[in-house]
Formats: structure tokens, C-alpha cells, sequence
């Protein structure tokens, strides 16, 4: 028998790909504000993330509340402080480094458990590797993207389209990986 529950997992993509069409729309129609659909993103971004690491990551329930509730209101307040309508990059530049911590943290994990035989076939290490490499890009880019616009705005423009879609785009394949590899774990898991 199958599992018949939807995998949080499958929220990550998904979550992005409503809020890429969301953000399109937005661009479309001219609103020209769609700073607050960022950050309503990076929001929902983190949360799913940190639950999807949540058991592999925290030492327990409290600590994960205790970080991700002050990192949450961290961002809210930070987004409050700026513009609700302004992406607010300095907060999602800590979520990304939150997502490095998660990364390497789970690859920790992935070296306790005993039972793994062959890793190319482990949705986790997929998982980690899609989320590692997009963070540590997006990490500097957010961080920066202040200084690097006042320096030289076409340079950053030209910085974002290469490195940040390119980052997305990796992201993306490496999550389809792990959704392949985590919808045959299922498969195996119910036909035995």
C-alpha cells in the first residue's frame, strides 16, 4: 500500500511556483508593489523549510519554536521597521543563512544515520544539496544588494539575472530529485 498523505516536501516547490505566477501577475497588470508578495515568499519560505528540518535539525520542539519564532518576528519587525511594500533583503538574507545552517546541519544528519546504502537515492541528501547551494548564493546577493545597486545598478541587474535564476534553477531540478527519490522511498516503503 502507497502513502496516501502529501509530503511537506512537495509545499516547497509548490509554494514557489503559486508565488512566481503571483508575482507575474503582479508585474502584468502594472502595480509596480509587489515587494510585499517577496516577502510574504521568504516568509512562508522559511516556515516550510524549517519544518520540513525540523526533526533532523532541532535537539527538540522548543528549541525549533524558540528559532524560528524569533526569526519570524525578526523579519516581520525588520519588514515593519523598512516598508511593508519593499522587499525587505536584510531579513532574507538571514533566512538564507538560516537555510546554510539547515544544509550543513542535515548533511551532519545524513552522516549519523546507519542505514543509508546508497545516497544518490536519499531524498534528504537531494534536499540538502538543492538547499545549500541556493542559500549560499542568495545569502550575498540579499545581503549586499543595497551596496552593490548604489555602486553600479546595471551591474547588479546583470548580477541578479545570471546568478539568482541560475540558483533557482538548480534549486528546482535538485528539489525534483528529491521528490523522485522521496515518492520511491513511499513506493518502496508500501510494497513491502
Amino acid at each position: 500500500m502507497v502513502r496516501k498523505h502529501f509530503p511537506l516536501l512537495w509545499f516547497y516547490p509548490l509554494t514557489g511556483f503559486a508565488f512566481d505566477i503571483l508575482v507575474s501577475i503582479f508585474k502584468r497588470i502594472g502595480s509596480g508593489g509587489n515587494g510585499w508578495v517577496s516577502n510574504l515568499f521568504v516568509l512562508t519560505e522559511f516556515l516550510i523549510l524549517s519544518f520540513i528540518y525540523r526533526k533532523r535539525v532541532f535537539p527538540n520542539d522548543r528549541v525549533f519554536f524558540l528559532f524560528t519564532g524569533a526569526l519570524v518576528l525578526f523579519f516581520i519587525s525588520t519588514t515593519f521597521n523598512t516598508s511593508l511594500v519593499r522587499f525587505n533583503l536584510f531579513g532574507a538574507s538571514f533566512f538564507s543563512f538560516s537555510y546554510i545552517v539547515y544544509g550543513l546541519l542535515g548533511f551532519r544528519s545524513i552522516l549519523k544515520e546507519k542505514d543509508i546504502m546508497a545516497l544518490e537515492r536519499y531524498w534528504f541528501f537531494w534536499l540538502n544539496t538543492a538547499v545549500l547551494t541556493y542559500a549560499s548564493g542568495t545569502f550575498l546577493l540579499f545581503l549586499f544588494r543595497d551596496y552593490l545597486w548604489s555602486v553600479n545598478e546595471v551591474f547588479y541587474k546583470q548580477l541578479w539575472n545570471s546568478l539568482f535564476l541560475s540558483l533557482n534553477i538548480i534549486k528546482n531540478l535538485l528539489l525534483a530529485v528529491a521528490l523522485y527519490h522521496y515518492h520511491n522511498l513511499s513506493v518502496r516503503a508500501g510494497s513491502g
